[in-house]
């Protein structure tokens, strides 16, 4: 057998599961034996996965912060075109209001002459007073009435840049999870074929627990130290030693 005792190299298959499911770099010895040759390959490849999966990690992350992003603008540019159809709604009020004043001015006020001797005063007064209403109600509607206008070009402004980012978010997402699928593959491959160093290993380790010695040695010989050799089922045990009856 190797200088390596059994319980060391279990811990040592361990570590490597370990550190590959955690995706942490790590640096193991050089093989000594088919299977510790077999489990430092597969710690070698296990190893140079460890970038790609923490560069995936990364886009994960970068993906979800540009999408909790655009998220956040469509939640913002709703409200905001809430916002626009309640100003235009008062607005409309506002104008319908004015409508109304126009017409009943025109009608009482507009194109007339008033005669003080007439006792027409109070009429000239309501008239200026109409006037002056509607030309400030006006302007006010005007200043509003541009203000939504400049809101609804801000609003389309918005909708289509997030429409576009929306879209390359879409296509980077897309590419992201044939990638993740591919490595996540590549990875349950890797498990598998660790998790069958660790059938080997748990060979040995049960013929140590329960096995006679001549089955410990052929099987954990087979294990570390590529021993071709194989346990004698019908072999008795002498006094002074092992055997080991070799595979013809």
């Amino acid at each position: 057998m190797s200088k390596e005792s059994a319980g060391d190299k279990m811990k040592r298959l361990f570590i490597t599961l370990v550190l590959f499911f955690a995706m942490t770099s790590s640096i193991f010895a050089a093989p000594t034996n088919p299977v510790t040759a077999d489990l430092d390959a597969a710690t070698r490849e296990a190893e140079a996965m460890i970038p790609e999966g923490k560069q995936l990690d990364t886009e994960f992350a970068a993906l979800k912060a540009e999408k909790d992003n655009i998220i956040w603008v469509v939640d913002a540019h709703k409200k905001m075109v809430r916002d626009w159809k309640a100003e235009k709604s008062a607005l409309d009020s506002e104008y319908s209001i004015i409508i109304q004043e126009g017409a009943s001015y025109k009608s009482n006020c507009a194109g007339r002459t008033f005669y003080e001797e007439r006792g027409e005063r109070a009429q000239y007064e309501a008239c200026n007073s109409a006037q002056s209403s509607l030309r400030s109600k006006v302007s006010a509607y005007d200043s509003k009435a541009e203000h939504l206008r400049t809101m609804a070009t801000k609003i389309d402004e918005i909708g289509r840049n997030n429409t576009e980012n929306t879209t390359k978010w879409a296509a980077k997402q897309k590419d992201y999870n044939a990638r993740q699928a591919d490595f996540a593959a590549r990875k349950a491959k890797m498990i598998e074929k660790l998790s069958a160093l660790v059938a080997k290993y748990d060979a040995c380790d049960k013929a140590i627990a329960s096995g006679s010695k001549e089955d410990m040695k052929a099987i954990c010989g087979m294990t570390f130290d590529g021993n071709t050799s194989q346990p004698n089922k019908n072999h008795k045990p002498q006094k002074g030693g092992l055997t080991v009856t070799p595979n013809k």
